[in-house]
């Protein structure tokens, strides 16, 4: 019958639909332009330029010359021609050779039983999101991710007609119970049987749950969004994407004690926040503890070694406002290096706004990178003090997410989510490539950081963990505000 793709929903515990046949010969219609006989292929989600020159052998340039409009890419839905030539009508479905087929699962949480819309992949193909109100939000974050991965099938160097989709519903977790049965039935039933990738659950405890009930540790599975270091634990199969805020922190440890031991070091977090509570006569004091900035000093400190630097000092602050900072500064040529371990708002505005004050041009600002979100801090401060954070991520090139963003409405007609069609779209583009140039994902052996939209990926493994991104670097603001 020819080259397929073969997608698999499996919704809840009883219904399990087999798309097998996307490019059945009833879809399709012949005619002839001055003699020459073409076919109408309307576009799939799963169609992409590669996908079809092997199965036409027909290269890009040649589909653009008939289909001026496939320019700027290829859109669901469109009739494109597709000139027979030397094929006759059976020919063409004919598969130009073949390769080992990849099955892929994703474990997403359409939660089914919130919509009465979603029912098969052709249902969440069709859904029309101007005219839902009160979308399921899980429901939407999964669509957005499965749309994203799509889309990544258009960028992939891997001939997508050799990889089996099946896409799974796991629903919500059963907090009222140590078990979760859908994700039993998936296992019980071998419904991932020779699979080559699993992708997701996307929370914690689901993830969790699957990866220490699966049973086999040969098979590689991707947590698209969880950053809790319990997700690759003695879990030698299990791949970590996401980067967590602690794992910045050790970068920017280890980045201040490789660039900074000759300078004036100062560490600032909040301690504590005194705050007021009525009493019957009057209001008591009470002593707050902040344990997110304790808890990013504590690790900040872990495993810096203070005793190589010329100089380095914590500054506690027991209020939401420091008074001073200028009589802490070295005021004898020293370059002054000030980091700030909070992602307070307030707080790490009111320090950046008195050390801007100081008109001491031998300071740099190092910060967390919640700096990003907090824009009402004039920029020309962050510029002056060289402000700088450890992300995982770029900032330089927008065009490229907004050029994103444009093809996924062209392809998909709404706009989603950035973070969650973003991530399906990487994830799908990194491992699909990977597959591609080795064949199978495990054992994961990555020589340089590779770079996806606005992600960096370097998986790394940890003596019994599973593999962790390591990818992360440090961007300064500067005049054209990018990344170093």
């Amino acid at each position: 019958m020819g080259i397929k793709y073969t997608i698999f929903l499996f919704f809840g515990l009883s219904l399990f639909i087999h798309y097998g046949a996307l490019y059945s010969q009833n879809q399709n219609a012949y005619y002839s332009i001055d003699s020459s006989k073409y076919l109408v292929h309307k576009v799939s989600y799963l169609d992409n330029f590669f996908s079809l020159k092997r199965k036409y052998d027909i290269s890009r340039n040649e589909l653009i010359k008939l289909n001026p409009h496939l320019s700027s890419g290829l859109s669901v839905g469109d009739n494109i021609l597709i000139p027979v030539l030397k094929h006759d009508l059976h020919s063409i479905y004919e598969p130009l050779g073949f390769n080992k087929k990849y099955n892929i699962d994703l474990l997403l949480p359409f939660c089914v039983s919130k919509n009465n819309f979603i029912y098969d992949f052709d249902s969440i193909t069709k859904i029309d999101f101007d005219s839902i109100p009160n979308f399921y939000k899980k429901s939407n974050i999964s669509i957005d991710f499965l749309f994203g991965f799509l889309m990544s099938l258009d960028s992939t160097y891997l001939d997508t007609s050799m990889v089996n989709i099946r896409i799974h519903d796991v629903g919500e977790f059963n907090y009222s119970s140590e078990k979760n049965l859908i994700i039993d039935s998936l296992i019980n039933n071998n419904v991932l049987v020779n699979s080559d990738l699993v992708i997701g659950p996307f929370y914690t405890s689901n993830f969790n749950y699957f990866s220490e009930n699966f049973g086999d540790d040969k098979v590689p599975i991707v947590s698209p969004f969880s950053v809790k270091k319990s997700i690759i634990e003695d879990k030698l199969n299990v791949i970590q994407p996401s980067v967590s805020i602690f794992d910045k922190i050790d970068y920017l440890s280890n980045f201040l004690e490789l660039n900074h031991l000759s300078d004036h070091n100062l560490v600032i977090f909040q301690d504590t926040i005194f705050d007021t509570i009525p009493s019957v006569n009057n209001q008591i004091m009470i002593d707050t503890i902040l344990s997110s900035d304790m808890k990013h000093s504590s690790h900040f400190f872990q495993y810096l070694d203070t005793s190589i630097f010329k100089h380095i000092e914590s500054i506690k602050v027991q209020s939401q406002v420091l008074d001073s900072i200028h009589h802490k500064l070295d005021t004898l040529g020293e370059k002054n290096v000030i980091t700030i371990l909070s992602q307070d708002n307030i707080f790490v505005t009111d320090i950046i706004s008195k050390i801007h004050a100081s008109s001491d041009s031998n300071i740099c600002v190092y910060t967390l990178p919640s700096i990003i979100n907090y824009d009402h801090i004039s920029t020309y401060k962050l510029v002056d003090l060289g402000v700088s954070f450890p992300h995982s991520s770029d900032f330089v090139n927008e065009s490229i997410l907004r050029g994103f963003m444009v093809n996924f409405y062209n392809k998909f007609k709404y706009i989603p989510d950035f973070k969650y069609a973003s991530s399906g779209y990487k994830i799908g583009l990194f491992f699909l490539n990977y597959l591609h140039d080795k064949k199978c994902i495990l054992p994961i052996r990555q020589y340089s950081v590779h770079k996806i939209l606005n992600s960096y990926y370097l998986f790394q493994k940890n003596s019994n963990n599973g593999y962790k991104n390591s990818a992360i670097s440090i961007i300064r603001y500067t005049d054209f505000y990018s990344g170093k």
